[in-house]
This record gives C-alpha cells, structure tokens and sequence, in this order.
C-alpha cells in the first residue's frame, strides 16, 4: 500500500493493486499495471521499461496514470494532471537514482 503525503504530512492512505507484471524480453518491454482502490482516488497506473540503444544498453522508463479524485468537479482535471506530473515525475527520478 502506497501512501499520500506532503513531506511529513501524511494525507491518506492509496490502496494499488498489481493487476499486470511482466519483466522485459528481447524485443518486448517490461510493463507493470497498478489499479488504484481507494475511496479518495481511483483509477490506474503503468509503468513501462524499454530497452533503448544499439545494443540495449540503457533503459527508457514512462509512467502513465490516469487518476479521479472524489468530490473534485471535473473543470479542475487540467490542474489535477498537472500537479501529477510534477509529483510522479519527482517520485519516479528518485527511484530511478
């Protein structure tokens, strides 16, 4: 189970579940799927790695999510994404040092 926070703040629990992972192969990406089942936030997650140059010597990562949050009028969705980015961009560079 992930967690929302703000620094020190913490928000509320994300329950996510894995409903697809596969590793990559030769010629296919790895892909994980995450579903997310809480009641503040819903939607769904995935993750991709590909493998990039000549040789398949470095990694190519996207993250793509699709999110709605309770209570929160759809006129606000643009804001919402943005915010996401920022967010998920920052937790996957993290992972990724």
């Amino acid at each position: 189970m992930a967690r929302t926070a703000v620094g020190a703040f913490r928000l509320f629990d994300d329950p996510m579940e894995i409903v697809e992972i596969a590793g990559p192969l030769p010629g296919r990406d790895g892909v994980c799927r995450l579903e997310k089942r809480g009641r503040p936030i819903r939607g769904g997650a995935e993750l991709r790695v590909r493998a990039v140059g000549a040789r398949g010597e470095r990694s190519q990562v996207t993250w793509a999510e699709e999110v709605v949050i309770a209570g929160l009028p759809t006129v606000l969705d643009p804001a919402v994404a943005r915010v996401g980015r920022l967010v998920f961009g920052r937790v996957l560079d993290r992972l990724l040092r």
